[in-house]
C-alpha cells in the first residue's frame, strides 16, 4: 500500500491555499485601487474651479449724453453694441454690479455701495445691435434753471444738457466713467467718460464766440 497520499493529498490542500489566498490578495489590492481612484475622481469634480477670465470684448459701450432723473439723480445714458452672435440679456436676478472709475487712483469704487448706483433693468441687446441704457446716483447738488418738458426746443434741450455735463465735470472731476460686472456671462464693459470731452468742447466755442483764444490758439 503507498504510504505518500496523505502527502500528495496535503500538497494539493496547500496549492488551493495559496491559489485562495492570491486570489484574496488581488482582490483586495484591486479593491484598494479601484477606492484610491474613486478618491481621485470625487476630489477632482470637489475641487475649486478656476473662473473664466472677464471678457471685455464681447459687448462694448458708447457714451450718449448726462441727464436728469427727476430732481435728486443724474442719468448717465450709454449706448451698448452687442459684438457677439448671440443676444444678450441682463436681468434683476443677474445681479450685476456697478462701479465707479476714479481718475486720481485709477481705481473702481462703489462696490460695497450698490444702492448708491442703479441701472434700468432689464437689458436685452440682441446680436450684433444696439440698446441704449442708463446708470442713476445722486446728482450731488445739480439744479438748474431750465425745466424741460415735452415742449420744449431743441436748443433748450443743448442748453440743458451743456449744464449737466457742466456740473458733473465739475463737481465730479474725479469721476472718470464706469464698470458694469455681470458676472453670469463674465463680462465687464467698460462705460467711458464722455462728458468731459463735451464739456470742454462747449467751453472752447464759447471762448470763441466771446473772442477768447481757446488752448490751441495759445499754444
Amino acid at each position: 500500500m503507498p504510504i505518500d497520499r496523505p502527502a500528495q493529498t496535503w500538497d494539493r490542500m496547500s496549492t488551493w491555499k495559496r491559489i485562495l489566498l492570491q486570489a484574496a490578495g488581488f482582490g483586495a489590492g484591486a479593491g484598494l485601487t479601484v477606492a484610491i481612484f474613486l478618491g481621485l475622481f470625487v476630489w477632482y469634480k470637489s475641487r475649486p474651479v478656476k473662473p473664466k477670465p472677464w471678457d471685455h470684448g464681447a459687448i462694448i459701450a458708447q457714451f450718449y449724453r448726462v441727464s436728469t432723473e427727476g430732481d435728486s439723480k443724474l442719468e448717465f445714458e450709454y449706448v451698448l453694441q452687442n459684438k457677439t452672435d448671440k443676444d444678450y440679456e441682463l436681468q434683476t436676478f443677474s445681479a450685476p454690479k456697478v462701479a465707479a472709475k476714479l481718475e486720481d487712483t485709477k481705481s473702481l469704487a462703489g462696490f460695497a455701495n450698490q444702492d448708491q448706483f442703479s441701472i434700468k433693468l432689464p437689458i436685452f441687446v440682441p446680436a450684433h445691435e444696439n440698446t441704449r441704457i442708463s446708470i442713476t446716483l445722486p446728482s450731488y447738488g445739480f439744479s438748474s434753471q431750465i425745466r424741460l418738458t415735452n415742449s420744449s426746443s431743441d436748443e433748450e434741450r443743448k442748453k440743458y444738457y451743456a449744464a449737466v455735463e457742466a456740473h458733473v465735470a465739475r463737481k465730479m472731476s474725479n469721476l472718470d466713467g464706469f464698470v458694469l460686472f455681470d458676472e453670469s456671462n463674465r463680462y465687464e464693459i467698460e462705460l467711458p467718460n464722455g462728458w468731459r470731452k463735451e464739456f470742454e468742447e462747449n467751453e472752447r466755442k464759447s471762448k470763441e464766440k466771446q473772442g477768447k483764444p481757446s488752448v490751441e490758439e495759445k499754444n
